[in-house]
C-alpha cells in the first residue's frame, strides 16, 4: 500500500467509482462534525483519512472473494472497516455491534446519510443473537485475548 492516499489516488487504486467517491467524502465530512463531540477517531488521524481509515480498511477486500457475505464487527466505533466495506461491497449484509449508544447513534447517522446497506447494533457483542455469520472484523476493539471468547458464539 503507498505511503498515502488522498480521494482521488484511492479512487484510482481500489477502482471506486464517483458516487461512491461521494459517499466516502460525506462520511469524511459527517465524521469531521462529530468528532467535536465525540472521540471516534485520534484527531490526527483525520488529516491522513483516504490512506489510514478508508484504504486500509479496503485493503481486506483484495484477501475475499465476491460472495455475499453476512459480516459481523465488533466495536464499529467510527464504523471502520465495516462502512468502507460494506460501501465498496454491497453484496454484503453488515452487521456493526457498538455499545456506546452515543457512538452507535452515530454510526446510525452516516449509515443513512450515506445511503450505507449496514446496520447498528447497539449493544455487546455477547448479547447479540443474529443467524449465522461468515466474516468478523474488530478494528481497535480489544486484545485478542479477550476478544476470541467474544466472538465465540458467532
Amino acid at each position: 500500500m503507498p505511503e498515502s492516499y488522498n480521494r482521488e489516488a484511492f479512487g484510482a487504486a481500489f477502482n471506486v467509482s464517483r458516487e461512491t467517491l461521494d459517499k466516502l467524502s460525506l462520511y469524511y465530512d459527517i465524521l469531521q462534525h462529530w468528532q467535536k463531540r465525540l472521540n471516534l477517531v485520534s484527531a490526527r488521524s483525520l488529516d491522513d483519512f483516504w490512506h489510514r481509515h478508508v484504504a486500509d480498511s479496503a485493503q481486506i477486500l483484495a484477501h475475499i472473494d465476491k460472495k455475499p457475505y453476512v459480516w459481523l464487527d465488533i466495536g464499529s466505533g467510527a464504523g471502520f472497516p465495516a462502512l468502507i466495506v460494506a460501501l465498496l461491497r454491497p453484496a454484503i449484509t453488515m452487521h456493526l455491534v457498538e455499545s456506546n449508544h452515543r457512538k452507535a447513534a452515530f454510526l446510525d447517522a452516516i449509515i443513512r446519510e450515506i445511503d450505507c446497506p449496514a446496520t447498528t447494533h447497539a449493544c455487546r457483542a455477547q448479547d447479540l443473537s443474529l443467524p449465522a455469520i461468515d466474516m468478523i472484523s474488530a478494528r481497535a476493539c480489544a486484545p485478542l485475548s479477550r476478544l476470541l471468547p467474544l466472538l465465540a458464539p458467532h
